[in-house]
């Protein structure tokens, strides 16, 4: 690259640098006599704005623009460079960073899904109904069914105690049965007088 080139380069790159600050002086000078007609005050001088474009020289345009219509929103007085910067950092927070998940308004429901969810709830219900509702048909669950298995087997073998309903009825009464054959125990009765023997 030849050197005249490279100095052309060099005042265009200087060029925009300048048209950029420019219209960032600009912007700012207009935002703060927006502020100072919100805040019903006075104009900010030169050295105010002066003051206000260093300490926000290294934000964009996007940036300066949340940082003012945030401290609009924020601020009770006429913010300064450091409540600006502090509002910008509370908007940049709520930005959603890359790879985030971005809350959105819900869709409206039309007509169209209602139908489309009723028809799918009638053919679950349909479906359901048709279905038989014991969750085993045929079958009774049983707990006495592991002592049966007990005597049938021997000791350390049960089976479920899923049984036919026939087979749980008859185990189901012969337990009964057998607790009402028991005797109830109590104490003996003894109808000695004291001093007896």
């Amino acid at each position: 690259m030849s050197k005249k080139s490279e100095r052309e380069a060099r005042e265009r790159k200087e060029q925009t640098e300048q048209e950029k600050l420019l219209r960032f002086s600009t912007t700012l000078k207009g935002y703060l006599n927006d502020f100072a007609q919100y805040y019903r005050q006075d104009p900010p001088g030169e050295e105010s704005i002066l003051l206000y474009q260093m300490g926000l020289r290294h934000l964009n345009e996007e940036e300066l623009k949340a940082a003012f219509q945030e401290s609009i929103q924020k601020c009770k007085f006429f913010p300064s460079v450091a409540e600006m910067l502090e509002c910008l950092r509370e908007w940049q927070d709520r930005q959603p960073t890359p790879g985030t998940a971005v809350s959105y308004e819900s869709p409206k429901e039309t007509a169209n899904d209602r139908a489309i969810w009723n028809n799918l709830l009638s053919e679950f219900w349909d479906e359901h109904k048709a279905k038989d509702s014991e969750p085993m048909p045929g079958m009774r669950w049983n707990f006495d069914a592991d002592k049966e298995d007990e005597a049938k087997y021997g000791k350390g073998r049960k089976e479920s105690g899923w049984r036919s309903r026939e087979e749980s009825w008859r185990i189901e009464q012969e337990q009964n049965a057998r607790i009402k054959a028991q005797k109830p125990w109590h104490a003996p009765i003894s109808f000695r007088q004291p001093g007896e023997d």
